[in-house]
């Protein structure tokens, strides 16, 4: 069940960057990495110097 929960996740996640970088974009602003993990008590970060967003794995559950 975790497995399914990562890949919804990460197919989730990388449509919702493909929708707001244009957003972005116009800033010059690259497009970041999306990255995922278990966090106890976050529901991401951001990675500055890597371009990298760090999502939680268990955002995907949440309503």
């Amino acid at each position: 069940m975790d497995t399914w929960y990562k890949e919804k996740a990460k197919k989730t996640y990388e449509e919702l960057t493909g929708k707001l970088y244009p957003l972005a974009k116009k800033y010059e602003i690259e497009k970041p990495c999306i990255d995922m993990r278990v966090m106890k008590a976050r529901w991401g970060s951001a990675l500055v110097d890597s371009n990298t967003i760090l999502l939680n794995t268990e955002l995907i559950k949440a309503p």
